[in-house]
């Protein structure tokens, strides 16, 4: 069968409800720590990377969609919901060639340059007048993303690709 490994399907379906249940964790955590705490960690973005690793493409696509319509909720696309569903599918389709390391650590390279690309798109002058909130973010997303990665990793072993 020329060297493919199939997975259960009842697996997939499990590992696909366990992600939107993360999924969904991540957004109320996002939306509602977002009037309580100064700085606006990307708990969805981190959650949205950390599964990039154990999701098939299409399941990636699916809920970086599915983020960009909860964090718009507007009838005009806004930048943020255009990457927050982007950014994933970037990191998941260069995870092979710009980093070729072990998972947790390709998780962090992926989610800090999709970070740095964040701000540096969305918040650049407010990132550079406040570095503080910026690497108060980025510990603390970071830490969010590693956490779900590590929680898939240990219940389903290795990653998809």
């Amino acid at each position: 069968m020329n060297g493919r490994t199939f997975r259960d399907p009842r697996e997939g379906l499990g590992r696909f409800f366990l992600a939107l249940i993360v999924f969904f964790a991540a957004f109320l955590l996002e939306v509602r720590l977002a009037a309580v705490i100064p700085i606006e960690p990307r708990f969805l973005l981190a959650a949205l990377i950390a599964l990039t690793f154990f999701l098939d493409f299409w399941e990636v696509f699916f809920f970086g969609l599915l983020a960009a319509l909860l964090l718009g909720h507007q009838p005009v696309l806004r930048p943020e919901s255009i990457l927050v569903a982007v950014l994933p599918l970037l990191v998941s389709g260069a995870r092979r060639i710009i980093f070729p390391f072990t998972g947790w650590l390709s998780n962090f390279f992926g989610f800090f340059a999709a970070l740095l690309l964040w701000y540096g798109i969305l918040n650049f002058s407010e990132s550079l007048r406040n570095p503080g909130l910026l690497g108060m973010d980025l510990v603390v997303s970071s830490l969010f993303g590693f956490f779900i990665f590590q929680f898939f990793r240990y219940g389903y072993g290795e990653t998809v690709h």
